[in-house]
């Protein structure tokens, strides 16, 4: 038995399996395409951290001991030896 014969038997048996109009079918909507995604900018990276040999602070700290000690060296080696007061000398603590 060909298939189109046993159709048409079908049809014949159920008549009210046959639409009556055919079921139009609709595709699908697809969603709307993207043309360019959004731009998204990079994370912000944490500033860099100046090196310490870099600071001014440390710099001046450093000409600051170094002022001092040429200071000392100089009038250590200018003054007489014997500016210096000689003797004993004693604190009292009163208590």
């Amino acid at each position: 038995m060909k298939i189109e014969d046993r159709l048409s038997e079908i049809r014949r048996e159920h008549p009210e399996a046959v639409p009556k109009e055919p079921v139009k079918v609709e595709p699908p909507s697809l969603p709307p395409v993207v043309q360019n995604p959004p731009v998204v900018p990079p994370p912000e990276l944490p500033p860099e951290q100046t090196p310490i040999y870099k600071k001014w602070w440390l710099w001046a700290g450093v000409g600051g001991v170094a002022v001092v000690g040429i200071l000392v060296a100089v009038l250590t080696a200018t003054l007489p030896s014997n500016a210096a007061p000689q003797g004993e000398y004693s604190v009292a603590i009163p208590f």
